[in-house]
């Protein structure tokens, strides 16, 4: 991530837990053998009307985003019935759902060895309440029945290896990796897993090859660089663990810890590989074979494997971060800020934690503490560059203008300071100095960012529709934004920008034109419809603008657009807007 987005860019998922469940069997499980396991629906052939209603209550739950009551409707349920295999998958993806991964390992711990036979995540669970408990053979007893599904079994093998492992049979875990063709997309991953094992044993220098290898395979996640580096760093090879960093700037700038590493090493402060207990060396399997892997998964499975990876090692900070995003991406707002709330803010993670935290807190309208917190995280990294830009970012969302271009100016200066300069930071700064009336200085940021980024797109949309609007060097602004439109001819607020140009300078139906293909591009942009419904109207085109208007409406335009659009309903438009803009162009200072 390089942390340009969003902060804690997180949306609401709404799904049921019955229809989650199926989808993480979809994902963890697909691959399995036919015939093996029940058919869709059946376990809701209940015998009772008992049974019936605790799964009808579990998916209303599920539906309402009550979690906890569809997990305590689905276990009772399952308690009934202990001999359905789907109703114990039930129990324990929606307990695990629901934030109480110790439930779900207990439930898993007391099903007949039958039915976990016909529940693979179930199994899985099982085994690692096995190993949490120190039973390794009932673990490896599990693990090996195999018939677990693709990424699972993918995530029993590196278990089954840790566990090798940890028991000082490095060699076997390796070769037992070697042996194995991952049913998933993790070659590279089991690499790291390789790494961890020796490097927890102390072989370093063949750590550091096999670290080496996964890098060039495309592993490159914030956790396998980072004990890459500590290897590196424990050998004494600080020249090359500054250059691992130096190739991932962007993990290093976004990512506390990687950061933390890197001053470490400039600071010539010592490394010591420490050696993993059982629990901490599985945690770190999990997460190495399934952290990639449900990244483009639906929240609800990346909360799954993140809460089994707590469940192991509760201290693994990095999986926390990854379960709190998940249930925030379920719009689970509060449960997601405990989770944070748990990492203590002094370890390495803390930081981002905090800013994370200040995601949420924006979220739910806690707009004092969502700052509160980014200064926080500011603060706990002495200034580092990426926790100043998230704030920075943050006090755009909140509309705190003028603080969103102070913070900015710092990340500014801090690039300066370094010898660079990013197109980005100028382009964001434009964008608050424009937004209070300091055009002047926001177009100087526009041009060094289109000097930087002389292609960008929306840098070339954004000068460009600026020069237009305010009626100076309209035909260099009309060229930035046609070769915007030339390099991304399928954006539409880009077009909608050249449209609006035409509008501006009374051109009326070359405005039609371009805001009908704009609008057909993005269709449920109320600005883009307010536009197209202005042309249509200047245009001649009456009932056309009163049906865009009218459309605009359902939309979910901000309060402002909305309030002007119901006066253009009424009133229509004023007459010669050209007119206007065109005696404003006469008295505007040559450039």
């Amino acid at each position: 991530m390089s942390g340009w987005g969003n902060i804690v860019a997180m949306g609401s998922s709404g799904r049921v837990v019955a229809s989650f469940a199926l989808a993480v069997l979809a994902v963890a499980c697909s691959g399995s053998a036919g015939g093996r396991w029940p058919a869709p629906g059946a376990s809701e052939r209940a015998a009772t009307a008992a049974d019936y209603a605790d799964v009808l209550s579990a998916r209303y739950a599920g539906l309402t985003r009550d979690q906890a009551a569809a997990a305590q409707f689905y276990e009772r349920s399952y308690q009934r019935r202990p001999h359905d295999p789907v109703l114990l998958e039930s129990a324990v993806l929606s307990a695990l759902v629901a934030g109480g991964p110790e439930r779900a390992l207990l439930i898993a711990a007391d099903a007949s060895p039958e039915v976990l036979a016909q529940s693979p995540f179930a199994r899985l669970a099982a085994a690692i309440e096995a190993i949490v408990s120190g039973r390794v053979s009932d673990a490896e007893a599990l693990l090996e029945r195999g018939d677990l599904g693709a990424l699972n079994e993918d995530v029993a093998t590196a278990l089954r290896a840790a566990l090798l492992a940890s028991d000082g049979n490095v060699d076997a875990a390796l070769q037992l990796i070697d042996d194995y063709e991952p049913q998933g997309r993790v070659g590279a991953d089991f690499e790291v897993v390789k790494g961890l094992f020796l490097a927890s044993a102390g072989r370093l220098e063949e750590a550091a090859d096999v670290f080496q290898s996964s890098l060039s395979q495309g592993q490159r996640t914030p956790g396998a660089i980072l004990a890459q580096v500590q290897v590196l760093g424990s050998l004494g090879e600080r020249e090359e663990a500054m250059r691992v960093l130096e190739a991932n700037p962007q993990l290093v700038a976004y990512d506390a810890e990687l950061f933390g590493v890197s001053r470490a090493l400039k600071g010539g402060d010592a490394f010591d590989y420490p050696r993993a207990s059982r629990r901490s060396l599985a945690a770190a399997a999990l997460h190495a074979v399934t952290s990639r892997s449900i990244v483009a998964t639906r929240p609800e499975t990346s909360a799954l494997y993140s809460a089994l990876v707590l469940a192991l090692d509760p201290e693994f900070d990095r999986a926390r971060l990854t379960l709190a995003k998940a249930l925030a991406d379920q719009n689970r707002l509060s449960e997601a800020l405990e989770m944070l709330e748990r990492i203590d803010p002094a370890r390495p993670l803390g930081a981002m934690a905090l800013m994370d935290a200040a995601g949420v807190l924006r979220r739910m309208g806690r707009e004092e503490d969502a700052v509160t917190a980014a200064e926080q995280a500011v603060e706990r990294t002495q200034g580092a560059r990426s926790m100043v830009l998230r704030s920075a970012d943050l006090l755009r969302l909140l509309g705190r203008n003028a603080e969103a271009e102070a913070a900015l100016s710092r990340v500014a200066a801090i690039d300066a300071a370094d010898g660079s300069s990013d197109w980005r930071v100028f382009f964001m700064r434009a964008n608050e100095r424009m937004a209070l009336d300091r055009w002047p200085e926001a177009e100087q940021d526009l041009q060094k960012a289109l000097q930087l980024a002389p292609d960008e797109p929306d840098v070339l949309n954004s000068l460009g529709y600026a020069w237009v609007d305010r009626g100076v060097r309209v035909e260099e602004g009309l060229d930035l934004i046609r070769r915007a439109i030339k390099a991304v001819p399928t954006r539409g607020y880009i077009i909608d920008s050249l449209g609006w140009a035409y509008y501006r300078l009374g051109r009326y139906e070359e405005a039609v034109r371009e805001l009908e293909r704009a609008a057909e591009l993005e269709p449920a942009h109320p600005v883009i419809a307010d536009h197209l419904g202005d042309a249509y109207w200047r245009a001649g085109r009456g009932r056309e603008a009163v049906f865009t208007w009218s459309r605009v409406l359902t939309l979910s335009p901000d309060p402002e657009l909305d309030a002007a659009v119901r006066i253009k309903l009424s009133d229509g438009l004023p007459d010669e807007p050209a007119a206007a803009y065109h005696a404003a162009r006469e008295r505007e200072p040559a450039p």
